[in-house]
């Protein structure tokens, strides 16, 4: 089941938007994310440690390291720039360590999975 909610998620917002950046720890994972969704629009795979630093409208983080209260190892200027951040993992009555990192970086416009559910 958690492997399905970021690939819903992903389909959900490729069909809303045509220029998707997928990360992943191996490029090979994330090219595989990236041809199984090609049909909705430019998906550029790339491993974490080189996502372009740019605007992106949302950043989604769909890893489960917020379990252990780690963070994704990702330019903190990534976060600095994104429209908004939203974070798969979700930690009842407090902030998942992602979205307490992305707030702590000046992010308003935040998300995790409890506060859609």
């Amino acid at each position: 089941m958690r492997e399905a909610q970021p690939k819903a998620f992903y389909c959900h917002y490729c069909k809303h938007n045509k220029n998707i950046t997928i990360s992943n720890r191996t490029l090979s994972k994330a090219q595989e994310l990236a041809d199984k969704f090609a049909q909705h629009g430019v998906i550029q795979a790339v491993e974490l440690a080189h996502i372009p630093v740019q605007k992106f409208d949302i950043v989604i983080n769909a890893t489960s390291l917020g379990l252990q209260g780690k963070t994704v190892d990702i330019q903190p200027d990534i976060l600095r720039l994104a429209g908004a951040v939203y974070d798969m993992q979700y930690a009842k009555g407090m902030d998942t360590p992602f979205v307490a990192w992305s707030k702590n970086l000046g992010r308003k416009k935040t998300l995790a999975m409890a506060s859609v559910c």
